[in-house]
Protein backbone atom coordinates (compact mmCIF):
# COMPACT_ATOMS: atom_id res chain seq x y z
CA UNK A 1 0.00 0.00 0.00
CA UNK A 2 0.94 3.45 -0.67
CA UNK A 3 1.83 6.01 2.45
CA UNK A 4 -1.17 6.23 4.98
CA UNK A 5 -2.47 9.48 5.08
CA UNK A 6 -3.23 10.84 8.77
CA UNK A 7 -6.69 10.54 7.99
CA UNK A 8 -5.93 6.76 7.19
CA UNK A 9 -4.56 6.83 10.48
CA UNK A 10 -7.03 8.17 12.51
CA UNK A 11 -9.55 6.23 10.62
CA UNK A 12 -7.57 2.65 11.79
CA UNK A 13 -7.13 3.90 15.00
CA UNK A 14 -10.80 4.93 15.64
CA UNK A 15 -11.91 1.45 13.94
CA UNK A 16 -10.13 -0.22 16.40
CA UNK A 17 -11.00 1.38 19.27
CA UNK A 18 -14.53 0.99 18.98
CA UNK A 19 -13.98 -2.71 18.53
CA UNK A 20 -14.90 -2.77 14.49
CA UNK A 21 -10.90 -4.04 13.75
CA UNK A 22 -8.49 -5.83 15.37
CA UNK A 23 -4.55 -4.75 15.07
CA UNK A 24 -3.91 -7.68 12.55
CA UNK A 25 -6.99 -6.46 10.44
CA UNK A 26 -5.06 -2.95 10.66
CA UNK A 27 -1.64 -4.35 9.84
CA UNK A 28 -3.00 -6.64 7.21
CA UNK A 29 -5.40 -3.73 4.86
CA UNK A 30 -1.70 -1.51 5.51
CA UNK A 31 1.05 -4.03 4.91
CA UNK A 32 2.11 -2.91 8.14
CA UNK A 33 3.75 -4.91 11.00
CA UNK A 34 1.37 -5.11 14.11
CA UNK A 35 3.84 -3.47 16.39
CA UNK A 36 3.41 -0.44 14.11
CA UNK A 37 -0.71 -0.44 14.54
CA UNK A 38 -0.05 -0.01 18.20
CA UNK A 39 2.39 2.55 18.24
CA UNK A 40 -0.50 4.66 16.51
CA UNK A 41 -3.40 3.64 18.99
CA UNK A 42 -1.18 4.95 21.63
CA UNK A 43 -0.04 7.82 20.03
CA UNK A 44 -3.97 8.56 19.18
CA UNK A 45 -4.90 7.90 22.60
CA UNK A 46 -2.07 10.44 23.87
CA UNK A 47 -2.53 13.24 21.54
CA UNK A 48 -5.46 12.41 19.18
CA UNK A 49 -5.42 12.98 15.71
CA UNK A 50 -1.84 15.95 16.20
CA UNK A 51 -0.32 12.17 16.80
CA UNK A 52 0.30 11.91 12.63
CA UNK A 53 0.27 15.60 11.77
CA UNK A 54 2.55 16.88 14.03
CA UNK A 55 6.42 17.38 12.42
CA UNK A 56 9.43 17.97 14.64
CA UNK A 57 9.89 17.50 18.19
CA UNK A 58 7.25 18.33 20.71
CA UNK A 59 7.74 20.59 23.51
CA UNK A 60 7.35 20.17 27.28
CA UNK A 61 7.51 22.74 30.07
CA UNK A 62 9.40 21.96 33.08
CA UNK A 63 6.10 21.96 34.87
CA UNK A 64 4.96 19.06 32.85
CA UNK A 65 7.53 16.86 32.90
CA UNK A 66 8.37 17.58 36.57
CA UNK A 67 4.34 16.45 37.29
CA UNK A 68 4.67 13.53 35.04
CA UNK A 69 7.45 11.90 36.64
CA UNK A 70 6.39 12.30 40.30
CA UNK A 71 3.00 11.01 39.45
CA UNK A 72 4.49 8.16 37.98
CA UNK A 73 6.82 7.49 41.20
CA UNK A 74 3.88 7.84 43.39
CA UNK A 75 2.75 5.03 41.93
CA UNK A 76 -0.43 7.04 40.07
CA UNK A 77 -0.58 5.02 37.33
CA UNK A 78 1.37 3.26 34.64
CA UNK A 79 4.11 4.50 32.38
CA UNK A 80 1.66 4.23 29.08
CA UNK A 81 -1.21 6.04 31.02
CA UNK A 82 1.08 8.89 32.64
CA UNK A 83 2.38 9.34 28.90
CA UNK A 84 -1.37 9.25 28.14
CA UNK A 85 -2.63 11.77 30.39
CA UNK A 86 -0.03 13.97 30.27
CA UNK A 87 -0.03 13.99 25.66
CA UNK A 88 3.78 12.77 25.80
CA UNK A 89 4.10 10.73 22.51
CA UNK A 90 6.79 8.03 24.08
CA UNK A 91 7.21 5.92 27.19
CA UNK A 92 10.99 6.03 26.51
CA UNK A 93 10.61 10.08 26.73
CA UNK A 94 8.96 9.58 29.96
CA UNK A 95 12.01 7.28 31.46
CA UNK A 96 14.59 9.69 30.18
CA UNK A 97 13.01 12.18 32.69
CA UNK A 98 12.80 9.59 35.11
CA UNK A 99 16.19 9.02 35.01
CA UNK A 100 17.29 12.81 35.41
CA UNK A 101 14.94 13.12 38.05
CA UNK A 102 16.09 10.57 39.98
CA UNK A 103 20.32 11.59 39.18
CA UNK A 104 18.91 15.00 40.67
CA UNK A 105 19.50 16.53 37.24
CA UNK A 106 17.45 19.73 36.66
CA UNK A 107 14.10 19.02 34.35
CA UNK A 108 14.23 21.92 31.71
CA UNK A 109 11.60 22.66 29.58
CA UNK A 110 12.07 21.33 26.04
CA UNK A 111 14.18 23.36 23.74
CA UNK A 112 16.27 25.26 26.01
CA UNK A 113 19.27 22.72 26.24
Amino acid sequence: MSKITPEDKVYYCQQYLVGSMSQGQIARITGLVPESIHMWIKNYESLGSDAFVRRGNKHYSKELKAQAVEDYLAGKNSQYDICKTYGIKSTTQLQKWILKYNSHEKLKASGTG
